[in-house]
């Protein structure tokens, strides 16, 4: 008799291939939207990295957007790091993250 967490119907399984297919995705979409870039994406690469784009809703002059949600971006990038992912490694490990998560 099958384990019920192997049986086709069971939430197990439904959600691993929920997670597999969230997971493609992340790794085979493209950027749909400038602000996925602009407002994530390069923030989390200047904050990681030290270089790259500031947009003007965070700089100092105006700081109209916190730092704060970036660094959540920041964790798995970080991560990368330690671990000697590049950086195109890093980014698709935060859009798996982010597609684990979300």
């Amino acid at each position: 008799m099958a384990d019920d967490a192997t049986k086709p119907g069971s939430m197990q399984a439904m959600f691993s291939c929920l997670l597999l297919v969230r997971l493609v995705c992340a790794y085979l979409a493209p950027i749909m939207d400038c602000d996925e870039t602009f407002n994530y994406v390069e923030p989390t690469h200047y904050v990681t990295y030290g270089s790259g784009m500031q947009t003007w809703e965070y700089s100092p002059e105006f700081a109209l957007r916190s730092y704060a949600y970036v660094e959540l971006h920041a964790l798995p990038v970080r991560a990368a790091r330690f671990l000697g992912l590049d950086k195109v490694q890093a980014f698709y490990l935060l859009r798996a993250s982010l597609g684990t998560i979300s």
